[in-house]
């Protein structure tokens, strides 16, 4: 802000109409500045309001995809579950004892392209995501999950003691038929039984 004595210095050598509008000038943007004081402070309560709500949400849509944090993950339970939509009455479940899931391709799942119609809604701590024929009900607290049919009738429930258990498995070096002499040698038995048959 400019200082008393310079203004006082400035109008002195301003004609009378450009020193009242340097004062009117000045008298606005000392204005502006308190309101802009003012609107800063709003903006990062608004800010921090808007954070604290999105942090605290109990779910994150993505596509066909519905990521649930546990907000009360048990010893050896999940801590994330992942719920895909694939159709009216196909819902697949993922869960992990990781923060996040980890992108991976599966050899035994096909990527899913269709995009069904579905909602998720949030009541009294449980995340909801129904489909025309079914819903799932996931507790945000504890992970526990549960199936209904679209009138109410209770399809299948997780158990609420234990549910999900995640134990860390790492896969052996050598499995059975990865070795490729191992693999050679059941193919040769093989053509051995066809040949003396």
């Amino acid at each position: 802000m400019v200082g008393f004595t310079s203004v006082l210095n400035m109008l002195y050598k301003q004609s009378e109409w450009q020193a009242s509008f340097t004062m009117k000038y000045l008298c606005i943007m000392n204005k502006i500045n308190e309101n802009m004081k003012s609107a800063k402070t709003l903006l990062i309560v608004f800010l921090a309001l808007c954070c604290g709500k999105m942090t605290a949400a109990d779910f994150t849509r993505n596509g066909n995809y519905v990521t649930i944090p546990v907000k009360a993950p048990v010893v050896s339970g999940a801590k994330m579950l992942r719920l895909q939509v694939v159709g009216e009455k196909i819902i697949r479940v993922q869960a992990t004892n990781e923060l996040s899931f980890k992108p991976k391709k599966s050899l035994i799942i096909v990527p899913q392209t269709a995009n069904p119609r579905y909602q998720v809604t949030e009541k009294a701590g449980k995340v909801i995501v129904s489909t025309a024929a079914m819903k799932a009900i996931v507790e945000a607290k504890t992970g526990h999950i549960a199936f209904y049919s679209h009138d109410g009738k209770l399809l299948l429930s997780e158990s609420k003691s234990g549910g999900k258990t995640i134990v860390p498995f790492k896969v052996p070096s050598r499995e059975i038929g990865a070795d490729s002499h191992l693999a050679t040698a059941f193919v040769a038995l093989e053509i051995l039984k066809i040949i003396c048959n």
